[in-house]
């Protein structure tokens, strides 16, 4: 009963007494026992029960740059002998580590938003779109001025100063509107978000997020792996159980081919997590699967250091798990909302725990493990989940039970229930984190289930077993389910017992599976597909068969077999080369399940034709179905409609706006719009990207044109002039065709200049600057500019090996130089001003002379 009081007491403070266990981190202890390089400065982080005391006796030798105040934490730079002489032996210092720097864990694949159901779920309830509420990306500062985040930002005094397109990216996968593509729109586009520095790898202070409407932070990042109950996990279990409506999300890490090198899991390819703040129990921890929905080899897994379930859920994340935790808190941001419109107060994140983990989809192994956690995050399932009221919060008392009755209807394939609690943080560097332990229990008619257990044992074998039923004394989590339960009233059992506070607030929530359905997912008809495109297509299936034969229908055409697909797994569909109206069928049996008709469009190739003074303008090829084709500029933060054409290029008035997009109108609906484009940066220009006349030979000039587009067009004039005198030397029609290359042969000695000129269809002419080239005299040299006040002359000959001689006006021999090349030069920059003159020389024969003038 003492050491429960003790706990106790130590929760409502907010300070953890450490007993017997280490001050130091492992890898501070490995440090200590080397005690090498004493004098050096770094960064350290504490817990500690009185920071005043601490700075009263330490403030000349610490230099603080985070504070916590509700976890008492802090991080300070100081000398390594102060931790190591001093610090660690002080009893108002609870826990010293020393921080590693944070770093992305992913670079950016396409993102996808269909396995998780996020295209579905914006199908289905269209106005759901994060509307009202705010959340903080925390690490470098995103680029605000992205033309899908604009006007989405805001500032709270905690950003870094450095912008990146880590951040950048998992900004967009939040709340992206889309105007780059339709195909990347976020997930809660009318959400907000403010950057925050994560340098600083304590929790912001909740009241700086609170004060500024913030209940939900993505931690897309990680350090070292770390597999201990540190001070960031301390502080981030301390900080949401004093602001329990925050939701934290993180990434899980990839690291999952690296080991942990201490720990009770030290040397085993589990336990990989990358960081002490992913080892908190109120946050909220996400893996990654690919289009195959299978973990990667390389995504860091659990358990926890004390054999928790970790990660919790998965997501899609093609480059990582970075990204899987941005899908999941844009998820979050969904059910947030959803909630707040029903009940007026914003949940719990055990609540939002309960939601997403009920409504999650079963990968992977069958049921929980230590790769997928409780299943990829459906969020549609989830959002089910609270439109039909399938949640309750209530409170279990110390040594009481409390009980929740569920009432199973018919026709159930599955039930799944998930209990969830914010839990007191516990001591640090403790063996096992869960203070409050709420033991749940499902009761039908006499008969009883436990929840699903891991066996954390510290070996392969015990950590890749297969979840059983126990009693679960870990987690904070307790998760149920069962297959084809009886319809009636079920009971949901919470025990007290075991709980070191009076008192427990929890979250339950259950999701009913139907037996023998069938739902097409994705696409909906809200979506818009690539043609001639590998898509996966999404169902759910609780049909008690696993196969069924696939077709599609263009329009009112006939159905195209794709043959037999496993109704369990995702398929990959070519999509035909056209854009048209299609559905797809799924024959199961006598059952034929069709989905609604959805758009197949080729997607629009668009570049710059040309790039004028006031003018530019955009081409693409043609669209075979398309009636006429949209054109939208990115106004000040929205995508807007400027035009409508029959044709394949059009021109637009240059104003602020940069970024342009065209989308082709097929039948009474837009297409696929193309990537949003900024013209400025396509290396286009006027018309003419490239004009040149240059030596090909000795005989031949070669002159090269190449145009941006050929569009509106009539022809073409090259113009030659020799020695100043102009004529037209050719006349072209192009016909499409933008690159030219042209020889002349018939060459005069002295200056030639080549121009071309295009004259377009509504009678206006454009010209090139001219392209001006000497031809020697045969046999002769031709020395340029002359006279000269530049440090060199330029020499053009046949290039045949003849010697130039140059001698001063008193006749003296001043250079001598071998002709080898057509074109070069000799430097005069020593050369006294006056006068030269010069002789070529083959042999002993005199072949050319002259005179130029150095000024």
């Amino acid at each position: 009963m003492k050491r429960l009081f003790w706990m106790h007491f130590i929760t409502l403070i907010c300070v953890s007494t450490v007993l017997a266990q280490s001050r130091l981190s492992p890898k501070l202890e490995e440090e200590s026992r080397r005690r090498i390089h004493l004098s050096i400065m770094d960064t350290f982080s504490i817990a500690v029960k009185d920071k005043s005391l601490l700075m009263r006796q330490y403030g000349d030798r610490v230099k603080v740059l985070t504070w916590h105040q509700g976890s008492s934490t802090l991080t300070f730079c100081a000398a390594r002998n102060l931790i190591f002489d001093e610090l660690m032996e002080n009893e108002n210092i609870l826990f010293i580590d020393a921080p590693d720097a944070p770093k992305e864990e992913s670079v950016l694949d396409v993102p996808d938003f269909r396995y998780n159901r996020i295209r579905k779920i914006q199908h289905q309830y269209p106005n759901l779109q994060g509307s009202g509420l705010r959340l903080s990306l925390k690490e470098r500062t995103f680029d605000v001025a992205d033309i899908d985040l604009v006007g989405k930002t805001f500032l709270i005094g905690l950003e870094a100063e450095d912008v990146s397109q880590h951040a950048t990216d998992m900004a967009t996968i939040i709340l992206g509107s889309g105007h780059t593509s339709p195909l990347y729109k976020g997930v809660a586009t009318a959400a907000m978000i403010a950057p925050s520095d994560f340098n600083n790898l304590l929790p912001d202070d909740e009241t700086v997020l609170t004060q500024n409407e913030i209940y939900l932070q993505n931690h897309s990042y990680g350090v070292g792996i770390e597999n201990y109950y540190g001070v960031e996990a301390y502080a981030y279990d301390q900080s949401i159980f004093s602001q329990p409506e925050i939701v934290h999300v993180f990434s899980a890490g990839n690291a999952g081919t690296s080991r942990p090198e201490d720990g009770i899991y030290s040397g085993l390819s589990f336990a990989n997590l990358t960081g002490t703040f992913k080892q908190a129990k109120n946050t909220l921890i996400v893996s990654a699967v690919d289009t195959s929905l299978a973990v990667s080899p390389y995504n860091s897994r659990g358990p926890a250091f004390d054999g928790r379930v970790k990660p919790e859920l998965t997501a899609y994340g093609g480059g990582g798990t970075s990204d899987a935790a941005a899908i999941v808190s844009g998820i979050v941001t969904l059910l947030q909302e959803a909630f707040q419109d029903k009940t007026l107060q914003l949940p719990t994140s055990a609540m939002i725990k309960a939601v997403l983990i009920a409504g999650a989809d079963d990968i992977g192994p069958h049921g929980i493990d230590f790769y997928s956690g409780y299943g990829s995050a459906n969020a549609s399932k989830s959002r089910q989940i609270l439109e039909s009221g399938w949640h309750h919060a209530t409170t279990v008392h110390k040594g009481e039970n409390t009980s929740l009755e569920m009432e199973v209807p018919a026709g159930v394939s599955q039930i799944k229930v998930a209990v969830s609690w914010v839990d007191p943080p516990a001591e640090l560097n403790t063996t096992s984190a869960l203070i409050n332990d709420v033991d749940a229990l499902l009761t039908y008619e006499g008969a009883t289930w436990l929840p699903w257990i891991l066996d954390h044992s510290p070996s392969e074998a015990a950590l890749n077993r297969p979840s059983q039923r126990g009693s679960d004394h870990l987690n904070n989590t307790e998760f149920f389910s069962l297959e084809s339960p009886q319809a009636g009233p079920y009971q949901l059992q919470l025990s007290g017992t075991n709980l070191s506070s009076t008192s427990q607030d929890v979250s339950i929530a259950w999701y009913f599976e139907m037996a023998d359905t069938f739902d097409w997912d994705f696409p909906t008809s809200s979506d818009i597909l690539p043609a001639n495109n590998s898509e996966r297509l999404i169902w759910n299936s609780t049909l008690a068969v696993s196969e069924g034969l696939l077709a599609y229908q263009l329009a009112d055409e006939e159905w195209v077999d794709l043959g037999a697909v496993d109704l369990k797994e995702p398929f990959s569909w070519l999509t035909p080369d056209t854009s048209a109206t299609v559905r797809l069928k799924m024959t199961v049996g006598a059952n034929e399940f069709i989905s609604d008709y959805f758009s197949l469009s080729e997607l629009p190739a668009v570049s710059v034709a040309f790039n004028c003074e006031e003018t530019f303008g955009l081409q693409w090829p043609q669209i075979g179905a398309a009636q006429s084709y949209e054109v939208y500029e990115m106004g000040a933060t929205s995508l807007n409609l400027i035009g409508t054409t029959t044709d394949t290029i059009y021109t637009i008035d240059k104003s602020a706006s940069v970024y342009y997009s065209v989308a082709p109108v097929i039948g009474n609906a837009s297409g696929l719009r193309s990537l949003a484009l900024n013209y400025t940066f396509q290396g286009t220009f006027c018309y003419f990207n490239f004009f040149a006349a240059e030596r090909a030979s000795e005989e031949t000039v070669r002159v090269t044109l190449n145009l941006s587009t050929s569009a509106n067009i009539e022809h073409i004039e090259v113009l030659r002039f020799v020695n100043a005198i102009e004529e037209i030397w050719t006349d072209i029609v192009p016909a499409g065709q933008t690159s030219f290359v042209l020889s002349d042969n018939d060459l005069d000695p002295g200056l030639m200049a080549y121009q071309a000129v295009l004259y377009f269809k509504d009678g206006s002419h454009l010209q090139s600057e001219e392209s001006a080239l000497y031809i020697e005299r045969p046999g002769q040299v031709m020395v340029f500019p002359n006279p000269t006040a530049e440090n060199y002359i330029n020499l053009l000959s046949s290039g045949t090996g003849q010697v130039l001689q140059i001698m001063d006006d008193r006749g003296k021999l001043v250079l001598e130089k071998k002709l080898v090349e057509s074109f070069e030069y000799i430097i005069v920059q020593d050369f006294s001003a006056g006068l030269y003159l010069y002789r070529l020389m083959e042999g002993e024969k005199v072949v050319d002379t002259g005179k130029f003038i150095k000024r």
